[in-house]
């Protein structure tokens, strides 16, 4: 097997860790033409993943301080998961939560065996 390529049993393997995927449902536009508040349904509610941290930044605008954190994700391929989609409250196999907080999913990428997911993670 060539080095740096993931086979379908090898990627399910390392997907130790645990997701919640959300989907934004709401459509439309309100009385004033502004998009609607969005409403989040749960796509998924334990999906087999793995995730790290790639990279981490600061935004500093004066007094105040924005952090953001890019993570990426494997998830089995064919998997329903879009841009544009959320995950939450990252676990471990055994439930133990491992990141908390809300992860935006940026970019969508197949690879052989599995999806990569591109996240960011923002508070402030």
């Amino acid at each position: 097997m060539p080095n740096g390529v993931l086979t379908l049993s090898r990627s399910r393997a390392v997907m130790t860790h645990r997701c919640t995927v959300q989907r934004n449902t709401q459509i439309g536009t309100d009385a004033y033409g502004h998009p609607q508040m969005p409403t989040w349904d749960v796509q998924h509610s334990a999906l087999a993943c793995y995730y790290w941290i790639k990279q981490e930044w600061e935004i500093r605008d004066g007094l105040k301080v924005a952090t953001g954190t890019k993570h990426l994700m494997l998830v089995p391929y064919g998997t329903d998961i879009r841009e544009a989609d959320r995950l939450t409250a990252i676990r471990d196999r055994l439930g133990a939560v491992l990141e908390s907080g809300v992860f935006q999913v940026r970019a969508v990428k197949r690879q052989a065996g599995h999806l990569d997911l591109e996240l960011e993670q923002y508070s402030g």
